[in-house]
């Protein structure tokens, strides 16, 4: 496991990095699930970086008291959509 200090002011964990095995197929952003457990959301870096950078803009924008972008809340309805995906009550 890798630990990365986490950059959330007021926060004093360390996020940690769990290495899982290689998988034999490229594991796309989406709902995952290991075997028996509930469902998650795994996100691609690729994916995850410019989530994160933007949800970090919509926080900025808001205290600020700023109006947020289109682009932006559709990114934001997006990641909530994979988030409900994980429910399984549905």
């Amino acid at each position: 496991m890798a630990r990365v200090p986490s950059s959330c002011p007021g926060f004093f964990f360390l996020m940690i990095i769990r290495v899982l095995p290689e998988q034999p197929e490229r594991v796309e952003t989406g709902v995952t699930r290991f075997g028996g457990e509930w469902p998650g959301v795994f996100l691609r870096g690729d994916y995850a970086i410019p989530m994160g950078r933007n949800l970090a803009g919509i926080a900025a924008s808001l205290k600020h008291g700023e109006r947020v972008d289109y682009g932006s809340i559709v990114m934001l309805q997006m990641l909530a959509d994979r988030l409900m995906e994980c429910d399984m009550s549905v």
